[in-house]
C-alpha cells in the first residue's frame, strides 16, 4: 500500500485496496497502472512509476476487469472459430484420403477381376482373388 501511495495512487478505502491486492496481486495490478503513469508510453530509461494526479486504485481495478471481460468474450468466439477451422480441415483431409483410398481399392478390384477370368481353375482363382484383394486393400489403406 505504501508503495502505491508513494507513486501517487489514491487509496480511499484501505480494506478494499487490500482485497484488490489479495485478489489480483500487486504485480498484475501494477501492469494495469502502467497506462496511468505520467511518462506513459515512454519505454526508455526515463520511465517513472509515478501516476497522473487523481489516479485511484479503483481505476486500475476497473481496467483489469474490463480486460478480463474482453478476454472472456474473445475467447468464447475464438474457440468457435477454431473449431470451425479444424472441422473444415478435417473434412478436406478425410475427403482427400477417402477418395484416394476408394480409387486405389477400385483399381485393385478391377485388376483382380480381370485376372480372375484369365485363370483356368475357378477355385484357385477365387482363393487367389480373396488373398490378393485383402493384401491390396490393406496396402492401399497404409498409403
Amino acid at each position: 500500500m505504501a508503495i502505491l501511495r508513494r507513486h501517487g495512487v489514491v487509496i480511499s478505502d484501505e480494506a478494499k485496496a487490500r482485497e484488490y491486492l489479495a485478489d489480483i496481486g500487486y504485480y498484475r495490478l501494477g501492469f494495469y497502472l502502467y497506462s496511468f503513469e505520467k511518462t506513459y508510453p515512454n519505454l526508455d530509461s526515463g520511465r517513472s512509476p509515478n501516476v497522473i494526479q487523481g489516479t485511484r486504485i479503483e481505476d486500475a481495478v476497473a481496467l483489469y476487469y474490463f480486460d478480463l471481460d474482453l478476454r472472456n468474450i474473445l475467447h468464447k468466439y475464438l474457440s468457435r472459430i477454431e473449431v470451425a477451422i479444424r472441422l473444415a480441415l478435417d473434412n478436406i483431409v478425410v475427403t482427400k484420403l477417402f477418395s484416394e483410398y476408394c480409387n486405389a481399392a477400385l483399381s485393385v478390384v478391377h485388376e483382380l477381376h480381370t485376372a480372375l477370368f484369365q485363370c483356368s481353375s475357378p477355385l484357385f482363382s477365387l482363393g487367389l482373388y480373396k488373398v490378393t484383394v485383402f493384401y491390396s486393400i490393406r496396402n492401399a489403406a497404409e498409403r
